[in-house]
């Protein structure tokens, strides 16, 4: 799981070079800033990124017994919230005009503020109770 997490973080930092030589084309305007949708999806993912960082860090610290496909589909609200509440942070951002993804200050706080939301709102799955003789 390990590897499929640095792999996903190559994949998505290989994508910067593409994003930042989208052509205008894309573009959505508002209130007077040009917003490229490749830039908006790829901050999504970097905070995606650091919400699969977050479960590879509980799994690490033995916080969790679970596979990651259970983690974030086992308890598919909680996934989703942490989703929603990532996609607050990534529009805040970009109403604040911040959407310069070669800046490496926005990805850390895009990085940590995925990880910061999953590790609040997603839980994983309610484990089954055994009951004997009842």
């Amino acid at each position: 799981m390990l590897i499929f997490g640095l792999l996903m973080a190559i994949v998505l930092m290989a994508c910067v070079p593409l994003a930042m030589a989208a052509e205008p084309d894309l573009n959505v305007t508002a209130s007077k800033i040009p917003i490229k949708i490749v830039n908006v999806i790829f901050m999504l993912g970097i905070c995606g990124v650091g919400a699969i960082f977050q479960y590879f860090v509980s799994s690490y610290k033995n916080q969790l017994n679970c596979s990651p496909i259970e983690y974030f589909f086992g308890a598919i609200k909680y996934t989703l919230a942490s989703i929603g509440a990532s996609g607050v942070v990534v529009m805040q951002m970009v109403s604040d005009g911040k959407t310069d993804i070669s800046d490496p200050l926005i990805l850390g706080a895009l990085f940590m503020s995925g990880y910061a939301i999953d590790h609040v709102l997603n839980k994983p799955p309610a484990q089954p109770t055994l009951r004997m003789g009842v």
